[in-house]
């Protein structure tokens, strides 16, 4: 494969040739060709071959190890948290394949800190969906869902044949989402999440809990996940400032109730999100 002759750099041209292969999922061990491999593949130096090899490990698509080689790194996910959408729709986003482990599908009384969350008596129902969820055959969340059983009945078994579990609350349910509360924190991966994310005990990991409300307010779903951060990341999209009175000038005799849900209009920081 020779490099055309035109205005670019013959290290940009191996750059961007390499950018697209490591796209497209090319290296499928994940291991790149040696350098004298690419020099003869592109018909180039050394020196070029390396400079474009570093621009991609400075973007960080690539990385290298002592004796080993250069290695492709995984492709990641990343989730926008300025719309209600599902764990599949954020990977599916990103063109990755994926799929879903049900480890346990359980029916049992909500516990009380359960029970507040979704405005139910203690002795409710919920079942309770464990899933392993894979990128690419790459462990990458555990997710654990709680819904009202009453409003779901059959779920643990259409679940098995869907990835998103919101495509089958809308679909099969008629459950529309309207607004979700959501949380993200970090802290390390136990001995058990360590084993199915694949990752050594004490990893970085990102956990995240949501509340689902539908249209008309009622709660429909709890949900806590914890992934892997070297995928998984999420992305925030913030609009405008807040108002302070001091800008306001003659606006400052707009009532403050009417402030208040002005700025809530442009910028509401209940992270309406994921599951």
């Amino acid at each position: 494969m020779r490099i055309q002759r035109v205005e670019l750099p013959l290290y940009v041209q191996v750059r961007e040739s390499l950018r697209e292969a490591l796209e497209r999922g090319d290296f499928e061990s994940g291991r790149l060709p040696t350098e004298a491999a690419l020099q003869e593949r592109y018909s180039v130096s050394a020196i070029t071959v390396r400079r474009a090899l570093k621009d991609l490990q400075d973007e960080g698509l690539i990385y290298r190890e002592r004796g080993r080689g250069t290695f492709a790194r995984r492709r990641r996910v990343v989730q926008e948290l300025n719309h209600i959408s599902s764990w599949a729709e954020a990977v599916e986003k990103r063109g990755l394949r994926h799929r879903s482990e049900v480890l346990a599908a359980a029916f049992e009384p909500a516990a009380s800190a359960l029970a507040a969350l979704l405005e139910i008596n203690p002795e409710n129902t919920v079942v309770r969906l464990l899933r392993r969820r894979f990128v690419e055959e790459t462990p990458v969340t555990l997710m654990t869902n709680y819904l009202l059983a009453d409003m779901v009945p059959g779920i643990e078994t259409h679940i098995r044949h869907e990835a998103s579990l919101y495509r089958v609350l809308e679909g099969r349910y008629r459950l529309t989402l309207g607004v979700a509360q959501e949380t993200v924190s970090a802290r390390s991966a136990s001995r058990r999440e360590a084993e199915l994310l694949e990752v050594r005990p004490g990893s970085a990991l990102l956990e995240v809990e949501r509340v689902s409300y539908s249209v008309d307010g009622r709660p429909i779903e709890f949900v806590k996940s914890v992934s892997r951060s070297d995928i998984y990341h999420y992305q925030v999209s913030l609009v405008g400032r807040p108002i302070a009175p001091h800008t306001l000038g003659n606006a400052t005799r707009v009532p403050r109730e009417a402030r208040r849900e002005g700025i809530r209009e442009h910028m509401d920081l209940r992270t309406q999100a994921d599951s």
